[in-house]
């Protein structure tokens, strides 16, 4: 059988992480700053974009709708008051995969490497981040589909717009790509609201984690999912 095994990046490969990578990446560029006033500057923008945040999931309770998650218009808030101002160079990001790679569990690694099906990543964090991180990890998928940085002289100035997998829209958009490979059957794994994404076709199984929120959990097995603790069991699926 042709098969294929699909996983978010946050919270999936790499567990109980605060935040997304994306967040850890410029806050370690924040530290890194000498200057007290532009240091002081990005923390203000900061404030800003944790409120625009928590904004971002009042429609989804105000409708009670659990498929409003907002993932989309918190990237671009961070978009617009974090990334175009940083002026982050994507050589930071290739220093930075070093250390990020080693938050992924070796037993982890080790999963993907004997899983025997074609392996991919569909994600809201930007391609570059992710490449390089799975590469320092020694691990290898068929395609990675996420959002972009773009990039002017080597400096990221923002997300390219056309390439941004955020939301369950974005992830739906990386799974129909994917699908149209003709895989006879794919599990795909996340842990978040977003993620429903990837479920949304008849011949995909859904699965989570058993501490994964209520609503997703709930959602995986009315679908007929796989509830799973760790990455090692979902790829022995």
């Amino acid at each position: 059988m042709h098969k294929a095994k699909v996983c978010d990046f946050d919270g999936t490969i790499i567990r109980r992480l605060p935040g997304t990578l994306l967040e850890r990446l410029t806050r370690d560029f924040y530290n890194e700053q000498e200057s007290k006033l532009r240091k002081l500057d990005i923390f203000a923008r900061y404030l800003i974009v944790k409120t625009g945040k928590a904004l971002t999931t009042v429609p989804g309770k105000i409708f009670e709708d659990q498929y409003m998650t907002g993932e989309t218009t918190s990237m671009q808030i961070y978009e617009k008051f974090i990334l175009k101002k940083l002026g982050m160079p994507i050589s930071f990001v290739r220093e930075k995969a070093k250390e990020y790679a080693k938050l992924i569990q070796q037993r982890h690694i080790d999963a993907f490497k004997r899983c025997s099906c074609d392996t991919y990543i569909v994600s809201a964090e930007p391609i570059q981040l992710l490449e390089e991180v799975m590469q320092n990890a020694g691990i290898t998928v068929k395609k990675i589909y996420g959002t972009q940085f773009k990039m002017v002289d080597n400096i990221i100035t923002g997300f390219e717009r056309t390439k941004l997998f955020a939301g369950m829209r974005g992830k739906h958009l990386g799974l129909d790509r994917i699908l149209s490979n003709g895989y006879s059957e794919v599990h795909a794994i996340g842990d978040a609201m977003a993620d429903i994404g990837l479920f949304r076709e008849y011949n995909v199984i859904p699965c989570t984690f058993y501490d994964a929120p209520e609503q997703l959990y709930k959602y995986v097995k009315g679908k007929g999912g796989k509830i799973v603790k760790d990455l090692e069991e979902f790829f022995s699926l």
